[in-house]
C-alpha cells in the first residue's frame, strides 16, 4: 500500500464518519437537570446518571445537568425542594427543567422515585409522575417509558415551533456519558510497513526503504484508572502480503491512555510497549527467535462519536520495533520494522463508577 492509497482510505474514513458526527451533533430542546432530592448520595448519584441517559436517549430532547456546587444568591443552599419550580438563574435558556426525589420505603427495600416537569418559559409544572425501584436497573428499564409519558404533556405549540426557535437560541450539546471502569473495543484497518534496512554488519550503510501491504484486526480492554488516564491491554492480529508471501502474527501492547470525553465525543491517546509473537508464514530465509520475540514501542490517537451505545472512532497508530529481524541470506542482514496504521473501531463502557 503506498501513500497514495493510504490517503484515499483515510479520507474514505473521515466521509463515514462525517454524516455521524453532523447526527450527533443535531440541535434538540435542552432540559435543565436538577439533582434528585433526598438522603443517600449514592443513590442520588447513580439514579442521576440513569435520568441523564434516560433523556439523552429521546429524540428531541437533550440533558443539561445543573451544577450545585456553584448557585446564585437567589438560591438557597441544596436548591429548592423538587416541587418548587427551579429558578432561571440556575436553569439559564433552557425551556425546560427536571427535578426529582427519592424515597426509601423502609419496609419494603423500594426506592419511590416521582419527577416533575416544569416550562420554564411561564415557571408552570406540565406532569409529574412516580415509579419504583428497588436497584439501578430497575430504575433504568423502566424510566423510558416514564419519560414519554411525561413529555407527551409538553403542549403541541412547543414542540412544532422547534425550528423557529433553534434559529435564535442558544445551542446546548448532549451531556456527557457518565464514567465507567472499563471500555472494551473492537478495530480493524489497514497499514502500511516500513522496512528500515542497514547491512547487518555495517549499520552506517545508508537505510533502504521498503513498504509492504499489512492488515489489522484487533480487540482491546482498557481499565479507567483515573478520571482521565487508564490502562489498555490490546490483542491485534496481524497480516503481511509482503515481501515473505502472506505473514500472521499476534501484536499484544500494553498501553498507558489518556481520554476525554465531552457530550457526544472522544478523544483517546495512547502509548507503551508492545510484544509481536509470530504465528507462521515467513520464508525460511528469515528468522526470529521465537524465545525473544521482536518488541518496541508504539503510540497513537484515536478520535470519534458517540453512536448507540458506545462510540464509532479513527484510530491512528505508529509502530517500531526495538529489536532487528534477521534475514539469513545473503549474510545475515538486519532490519526493523515500523507500521503506520490507520482504523476504523467501536468501543463501549461497562460498569458505571
Amino acid at each position: 500500500m503506498n501513500l497514495s492509497a493510504l490517503k484515499k482510505l483515510f479520507l474514505g474514513l473521515l466521509f463515514v464518519l462525517a454524516p455521524m458526527w453532523l447526527y450527533a451533533q443535531e440541535v434538540r430542546l435542552p432540559v435543565a437537570l436538577i439533582p434528585f432530592w433526598g438522603d443517600d448520595q449514592a443513590v442520588i448519584r447513580e439514579f442521576g446518571e440513569e435520568l441523564i441517559l434516560g433523556i439523552n436517549g429521546m429524540r428531541s430532547y437533550s440533558p443539561w445537568p445543573v451544577d450545585m456546587s456553584r448557585l446564585p444568591p437567589d438560591v438557597p443552599e441544596g436548591g429548592f425542594p423538587p416541587y418548587i419550580c427551579p429558578s432561571p438563574s440556575i436553569t439559564g435558556n433552557t425551556p425546560f427543567a427536571v427535578t426529582g426525589e427519592l424515597t426509601l420505603d423502609n419496609d419494603t427495600g423500594q426506592w419511590h422515585i416521582r419527577l416533575y416537569l416544569w416550562q420554564m418559559g411561564d415557571n408552570r409544572l406540565l406532569f409529574s409522575d412516580e415509579m419504583t425501584a428497588y436497584y439501578r436497573n430497575d430504575f433504568a428499564e423502566t424510566l423510558p417509558g416514564m419519560l414519554d409519558w411525561i413529555f407527551s404533556w409538553v403542549p403541541r405549540e412547543e414542540t412544532s415551533a422547534r425550528s423557529a426557535a433553534n434559529q435564535t437560541r442558544v445551542v446546548y450539546f448532549a451531556a456527557t456519558e457518565p464514567p465507567k471502569w472499563m471500555y472494551i473495543g473492537l478495530r480493524a484497518g489497514a497499514a502500511l510497513r516500513i522496512h528500515d534496512s542497514p547491512q547487518w554488519k555495517n549499520p552506517s550503510t545508508t537505510y533502504v526503504h521498503n513498504y509492504y501491504e499489512n492488515i489489522t484486526v484487533a480487540a482491546h480492554a482498557n481499565v479507567q484508572l483515573f478520571t482521565f488516564i487508564g490502562l489498555q491491554v490490546e490483542g491485534i492480529l496481524n497480516i503481511d502480503f509482503e515481501p515473505f508471501g502472506q505473514q500472521v502474527s499476534i501484536i499484544t501492547p500494553v498501553l498507558a491512555r489518556y481520554s476525554y470525553r465531552r457530550g457526544t465525543t472522544t478523544l483517546m491517546i495512547v502509548g507503551g510497549v508492545y510484544w509481536d509473537f509470530p504465528l507462521g508464514g515467513m520464508k525460511s530465509d528469515f528468522m526470529y527467535d521465537p524465545y525473544d520475540p521482536p518488541w518496541g514501542l508504539t503510540g497513537g490517537i484515536g478520535f470519534g462519536n458517540r453512536l448507540g451505545h458506545g462510540y464509532l472512532y479513527l484510530d491512528i497508530r505508529w509502530s517500531s520495533d526495538l529489536t532487528d529481524t534477521i534475514q539469513k541470506d545473503p549474510g545475515y542482514n538486519g532490519y526493523r520494522r515500523n507500521m503506520l496504521s490507520l482504523c476504523l473501531g467501536y468501543e463501549a463502557g461497562l460498569f458505571h463508577k
